[in-house]
């Protein structure tokens, strides 16, 4: 943002505003798992063993997951930016 290349300020700060809010749902979805496994398996009266089986099942899924579809992202060139409609909103404005 502080240099846009090409593009104008406000155009890049929409731009990497629109792939952030993208970051933060995705954090929110792995938050929400985490506290799942927190609330229903960390208390639960299971054996040590399985719990902890479970905690590193879930890091290897949430790293897999992270290397598998970021590898596809890169080949793609995908930048999280909206695609559609949303990217080319505008809003007329008096001067």
């Amino acid at each position: 943002m502080l240099v846009p290349g090409p593009r104008s300020r406000g155009e890049a700060l929409a731009q990497e505003g629109r792939t952030a809010f993208g970051v933060a749902l995705g954090l929110a979805v792995v938050l929400l798992i985490s506290g799942l496994i927190e609330g229903f398996i960390t208390g639960a009266a299971i054996p040590w063993a399985i719990k902890v089986l479970i905690g590193v099942a879930a890091f290897a899924a949430f790293w897999i997951y992270v290397f598998a579809f970021g590898k596809v992202a890169v080949r793609r060139s995908v930048s999280g930016d909206v695609d559609g409609d949303f990217a080319v909103d505008t809003v007329a404005v008096s001067s």
